[in-house]
Parts: C-alpha cells; sequence; structure tokens
C-alpha cells in the first residue's frame, strides 16, 4: 500500500451540505459510490 492506484481515481466529485444533512458523490475509477447523512450538532 502507499502508492498510487490509476485505476481508483476520484473524478466528478460533487458534494452539499444543506441543513444538516451530508451528501456527496464521486467515482473511483469506474466505480460511481455516495453517501448522505445527517451532521452532528
Amino acid at each position: 500500500m502507499g502508492g498510487e492506484y490509476p485505476r481508483y481515481t476520484v473524478t466528478d466529485l460533487k458534494g452539499e451540505i444543506v441543513g444538516s444533512e451530508l451528501t456527496f458523490s464521486l467515482n473511483f475509477g469506474d466505480y460511481p459510490t455516495s453517501f448522505k447523512g445527517q451532521l452532528n450538532q
């Protein structure tokens, strides 16, 4: 570990915080990933 992984380069990173909700999405190479959750206050 510790090297570069060109197959998993992050692209199309988007996200936002609205109120206490955090959402983001991105691609790890060919693998789309997303997250939606609540921020602790």
